[in-house]
């Protein structure tokens, strides 16, 4: 889909063009296409940007897709995407849509249970993040929803997998994979 989009804007660049020269070969000026494909997906980018609230998904067209949101494991791969997204089935985001279900966390916990209250503070959860808390130390970065995410931007993308790493061993012990 991409690729045809691209397509189209050569197309459309070259018709467009007054000096009434034919492009006979395309590759012949790789330099132009370059620059041209960096033009349409900045375009792309400021569209998106323009249409959308989701750092998500403003993230991805920024800095590419991150290697750890492509996770092998489909159960993994959507428990991040949703944690990134908040779209997640915790009480908090079902109780905006049914109205029988509590948002509050179901144990113990008088809070309401979203993505930033399981990731972050609560104590039901504080022995399995304790291992994923020492790595956000180790390597010097904060301990936030945007960190923990991959939203954070200025976070290399080395830190941020090991991070992943540590973020789906937190969700297996602590069995969130499961309720996300």
């Amino acid at each position: 889909m991409a690729g045809n989009m691209v397509a189209d804007h050569l197309a459309n660049l070259r018709r467009t063009e007054k000096d009434g020269a034919i492009l006979k070969n395309v590759y012949s000026v790789p330099e132009k296409i370059r620059e041209i494909i960096n033009d349409h997906k900045q375009q792309m980018l400021q569209r998106i940007k323009a249409t959308t609230t989701n750092l998500a998904v403003t993230s991805r067209y920024s800095m590419g897709i991150l290697p750890w949101l492509t996770h092998s494991v489909r159960p993994i791969q959507s428990a991040l995407i949703r944690l990134r997204s908040g779209h997640n089935k915790l009480n908090g985001t079902i109780s905006k849509w049914d109205m029988d279900t509590k948002p509050n966390f179901p144990h113990r916990c008088t809070e309401t249970e979203n993505a930033s209250h399981v990731l972050l503070p609560c104590p039901t959860y504080s022995a399995a993040r304790e291992e994923l808390k020492q790595t956000l130390e180790k390597l010097k970065h904060p301990m936030n929803v945007p960190t923990l995410t991959g939203i954070n931007c200025s976070i290399p993308k080395h830190s941020q997998q090991k991070m992943a790493q540590k973020l789906i061993v937190f969700l297996i012990k602590s069995k969130l994979l499961e309720r996300i």
